[in-house]
């Protein structure tokens, strides 16, 4: 009897997990990328602010924003270092088109337009992540997820 009892709870609580983990996914992702707060992310995916605190702590979604922050800096500045050395030396050499296209492609990384790659792989994030939750019965969820992606979408698609 004891078992079966332990295994009834096993299982509500493996299925507990499994029903949180886009939670935490998308809760993981707001904080480290977008910068949003333990709250915001709480009113957008349901999750409560207990669990997010502690996936927070658990997972390390702090130092993880810090580095992503150290890593964009790092990469904002090594772009400018590699536009002004590749602008040099187009001014000396105009007509190379391997030059054109370096500076064209630093260029654009420097004004942060997302390629088509980027996009594709956003949109097909923010469906997945719809469709989970609506495969899973999380329909109010999965409106507020979707509602919470319409601007990135929307930036992505005519940014």
């Amino acid at each position: 009897m004891t078992s079966d009892l332990a295994m009834t709870n096993k299982g509500t609580k493996m299925s507990k997990i499994k029903e949180n983990r886009p939670k935490r996914v998308a809760g993981e992702m707001m904080f480290v990328e977008l910068g949003k707060s333990i709250e915001e992310i709480s009113e957008i995916t349901g999750a409560s602010t207990d669990s997010l605190y502690y996936w927070h702590k658990r997972d390390g979604w702090a130092d993880k924003r810090n580095e992503s922050h150290i890593i964009e800096r790092s990469i904002d500045l090594n772009t400018k270092k590699a536009l002004n050395t590749a602008l040099k030396a187009y001014v000396e050499n105009p007509e190379n088109k391997d030059l054109q296209s370096l500076v064209s492609l630093l260029r654009q990384h420097k004004d942060k337009k997302p390629n088509a790659q980027y996009k594709e792989h956003v949109l097909r994030y923010i469906d997945k992540t719809v469709d989970y939750f609506l495969q899973k019965g999380m329909s109010e969820t999965a409106d507020v997820f979707k509602a919470s992606a319409v601007d990135l979408a929307e930036y992505l698609l005519h940014g």
